[in-house]
């Protein structure tokens, strides 16, 4: 990635197109511009592999908006007077509104996840990766009344448009119809004394919504948990991510227990990992494979703001010269603002890409909660219905698994913390492709009908009955089951690397009785929910090393008939969830059985060369002798791995064998010729050659193999 921090250059190059990413690499929002830049280069490195933009590649500078308005007016200023196309980027709203009018004088479209509603109303270059704050403000009221019980807030909010605008579009409906009262408590001008504020909070706040950027919320939540004040705490999508509580690493309560002050902090997020769909968990994968860390909600929507970037580049008609920079900039403008249709909206990870009239994504929130440490998804989640024609709406509403809230429906969507853990894995037979497993599963989830009829995909033998958990209890609205479960399970193995192979055993269960949108199967993330890796029992001659949990998601693009699902182009979901058990072979177990009479062989084989010249006969019929009863040991191997396509490296061993006996018998023949010939000197060049090269070819083989599977041993 081009990094930034001068003007850029005028000149263009025909063949690449230039996006500016504008970021908080520095200063108080430095915790989440690393996750903006690798987003947005992500994208730009797919494109670029596939062959960029109509034969053009894709460049991207990368700024440091140093979460300053100030900065934020300097870098605007540079990146208007260079050669980018769009910008991406300024996460904070106040950064944000002090770079929007250069970026409008400049004919650059903005696309940012900066809340504030003045950003798209008096800015028509401005496009907002996520819904409107007031859209925000509106669905924290309607889950804290619908989902939370509360029918008292008090809003501690900073005052400026940020906080104004979230007080006010959660006020309108926190107490429309008289169903809630708000409290208002504005943070005074310049500094805050944050004890105070604490402490003129009431005895009973009811539910405390705080209306401020994360390092605001930083000092008022230290502080509010110092005091002992246990009420519980709503913010906006500024605290929904796990890089949220590294702001209080410096505090000496953190170090003793990361997630101390964050703890139980329910938070508005545009998406949370834990419950995504199927292509923002490979989002997630590819990003961790390249960053070595996973994304947050950050990362998934600058991604998506790049990919609308990149399909406005292709619609737009682009010159790509310094005289045609208006020009171009105003196009990418004009293809983003055409996203405003399903018929014109660009695929993105958690739905279409399409904006509304005032340019905000059309899109929804989600709500994690703080817990251990990690922010993860609410066991409730209020989900649109997206055609409620094809719902049964009074049954589904007589049974709540749909409210109705003002004109719309909902779905009451159920997470389901769900684990397993094994206790032995009692045979793996990679010939017939399954293994047999004991395990323990376990799900927590607010109860409905439903949740707990999943199936096995993969099991041949054994069974599952929902109705006998060995344990069952409730505590704090949740439901805990605990099944034992024990069967034969269909796998596939790729034994390439036989005998020093690793296998994934998953497991894997779905229920396909109810859709995504009703429940989601999520990885139990917490303490309590980790498997730990080796406590359970393997067959002989193989040791367990790990166990991962996915989610594990049932996805058909296809109507299946359905002319509804047809004409709207909505997908099928059914949520999943596997666990992958890593089984190793016993390495030494194989080698003491079947190459150590090999390397024994080998040696015989070996000991050939230094016959005298009488025994011609014994130097060609003991290696044949000997790779005859390499053959049957080979037959023996390949036996027991069955029909398979492809050749093992336990194979590759015995060729190698084969072909230093061809070597032997190949040295013996060479220097009876050069003998009969009277080249002596030669022949003993060959002999002495053979000694070397015999025992270099054995040595390099495991080598090779130690190198390779150093770590399986």
């Amino acid at each position: 990635m081009t990094v930034a921090v001068g003007a850029c250059p005028d000149a263009v190059a025909a063949d690449t197109l230039t996006i500016a990413v504008a970021a908080p690499m520095s200063g108080g929002g430095k915790h989440i511009g690393p996750e903006i830049a690798n987003a947005v280069q992500l994208l730009a490195d797919e494109t670029n592999a596939v062959g960029g933009i109509g034969g053009r590649l894709l460049t991207v500078r990368l700024f440091d908006d140093a979460t300053s308005a100030d900065v934020a007016k300097t870098i605007a200023a540079e990146i208007s007077a260079g050669p980018a196309l769009a910008v991406i980027g300024h996460a904070h709203s106040p950064v944000a509104l002090a770079a929007a009018p250069i970026y409008r004088d400049g004919g650059l479209a903005t696309l940012s996840s900066a809340a504030e509603g003045a950003l798209t109303k008096d800015f028509a270059t401005f496009f907002r990766i996520i819904p409107a704050l007031d859209a925000q403000g509106r669905a924290a009221a309607i889950y804290a009344l619908e989902e939370l019980g509360q029918t008292r807030t008090t809003i501690v909010y900073r005052d400026d448009n940020f906080g104004r605008s979230l007080l006010h579009a959660y006020s309108d409906q926190f107490t429309k119809g008289g169903r809630g009262r708000v409290r208002a408590m504005p943070l005074p001008k310049g500094p805050v004394d944050w004890a105070a504020v604490v402490t003129d909070l009431a005895a009973d706040p009811g539910l405390i919504v705080i209306a401020m950027q994360d390092f605001d919320a930083k000092h008022f939540l230290a502080e509010k948990r110092r005091r002992g004040n246990e009420a519980p705490v709503l913010g906006s999508q500024a605290f929904a991510r796990d890089v949220f509580i590294t702001l209080f690493k410096d505090e000496p309560e953190e170090a003793a227990r990361p997630g101390y002050f964050a703890e139980g902090l329910y938070a508005m997020a545009p998406t949370i990992l834990d419950t995504a769909n199927k292509d923002t968990l490979d989002f997630a994968l590819a990003y961790r494979a390249r960053f070595g860390a996973s994304p947050g909600w950050i990362g998934v929507k600058y991604y998506e703001a790049a990919r609308a970037v990149v399909q406005a580049l292709g619609r737009a008609a682009i010159g790509n010269t310094a005289q045609s920079r208006d020009k171009d900039r105003a196009s990418v403008r004009q293809a983003l603002a055409a996203m405003d249709s399903p018929s014109t909206a660009v695929g993105g990870l958690t739905g279409p890409i399409l904006f509304d009239a005032e340019r905000n994504r059309v899109d929804s929130f989600r709500v994690g909660r703080f817990q251990g440490g990690r922010f993860l998804s609410a066991p409730v989640q209020l989900v649109p219905v997206a055609d409620p024609r094809s719902v049964d709406l009074p049954r589904a509403m007589a049974a709540d698994t749909v409210r109705k809230i003002g004109q719309e429906h909902f779905w009451r969507q159920r997470i389901v913390y769900t684990g397993i853990q094994p206790v032995s894995i009692d045979k793996i037979e990679t010939k017939d492709g399954f293994f047999s497993a004991d395990f323990y599963m376990w799900m927590r989830f607010v109860e409905r009908e439903g949740i707990t009829a999943v199936q096995f995909p993969d099991m041949i033998r054994g069974g599952y009955n929902p109705a006998q958990p060995v344990a069952s209890r409730k505590a704090d609205g949740m439901t805990y089951l605990l099944y034992r479960v024990k069967g034969d399970f269909r796998n596939e193995f790729n034994l390439a690397d036989y005998p020093f192979d690793q296998q994934q055993l998953i497991i894997r269960l779905a229920n396909t009785h109810l859709t995504r949108e009703e429940v989601v199967y999520a990885v139990d993330a917490l303490p309590s929910g980790r498997a730990d890796a080796g406590s359970w029992r393997m067959p002989g001659q193989w040791d367990g090393r790990q166990v991962d949990r996915f989610r594990d998601d049932l996805v058909s693009k296809g109507a299946l008939g359905d002319l509804d699902a047809m004409q709207s182009g909505r997908a099928l979901e059914f949520s999943g969830f596997k666990a992958v058990l890593m089984a190793q072979r016993q390495v030494m177990v194989f080698l003491r059985k079947n190459l150590l009479p090999l390397g024994l062989l080998t040696l015989v084989v070996y000991s050939t060369l230094f016959y005298p010249e009488s025994m011609l006969k014994e130097r060609l019929t003991v290696p044949v002798a000997a790779m005859l009863a390499a053959s049957v040991l080979l037959s023996g191997v390949q036996a027991r791995l069955g029909d398979i396509g492809y050749t093992t490296a336990a194979e590759v061993i015995f060729y190698i064998f084969f072909f230093a006996g061809l070597m032997a018998m190949l040295s013996a023949l060479v220097e009876e010729r050069l003998r009969l010939s009277n080249w002596p000197r030669l022949m003993i060049i060959v002999r002495r050659g053979s000694h070397i090269l015999f025992p270099l070819t054995v040595l390099a083989t495991w080598m090779a193999l130690f190198v390779q599977y150093r770590d399986r041993f």
